[in-house]
């Protein structure tokens, strides 16, 4: 998928994980979710430019209710996080599927990343360190799965 539309999602993904990255550091990781609900909204907006089918739609909306119940079951997000992860999910599915791919991996690899921090973090502090802002992960992992 090309065009207006692809263009417009990953501008306004941008600018509203970069407002809710702010609002996670600068309200102790409490964001408006409203937000998330928009983004939400755009997320449907993209279909209009595909070309692809309901069972596709349908196939792609299971397996996100299901990586957001998998990671809601791990207890390692809160639920805005999930919310964020699941319109992004969907929205590079309706991109394209090598941009799914691409948006999987380098979440996997910068939550990995962001764990050894919280490691090492708690190590040099020697106390432990439950909780870290994490909205910016998801900013890097939709800047870079948008731009590669």
């Amino acid at each position: 998928m090309q065009g207006r539309p692809m263009i417009l999602w990953y501008f306004l993904g941008i600018i509203y994980l970069s407002i809710l990255t702010y609002q996670d550091y600068k309200h102790k990781m409490i964001v408006d979710d409203r937000y998330n609900y928009f983004m939400m909204g755009a997320t449907a907006m993209l279909y209009s430019g595909t070309s692809r089918g309901w069972w596709f739609i349908l196939f792609i909306l299971m397996l996100a209710i299901t990586l957001s119940i998998s990671l809601k079951m791990l207890n390692v997000l809160g639920s805005a996080d999930l919310k964020t992860i699941f319109w992004s999910f969907i929205g590079f599915s309706l991109i394209a599927m090598s941009k799914l791919v691409a948006y999987l991996l380098i979440l996997a690899v910068i939550i990995s990343l962001y764990h050894a921090l919280k490691a090492v973090l708690s190590k040099l502090t020697n106390t432990q360190i439950s909780h870290l802002p994490f909205y910016p992960v998801l900013l890097i992992t939709f800047i870079l799965a948008a731009f590669i």
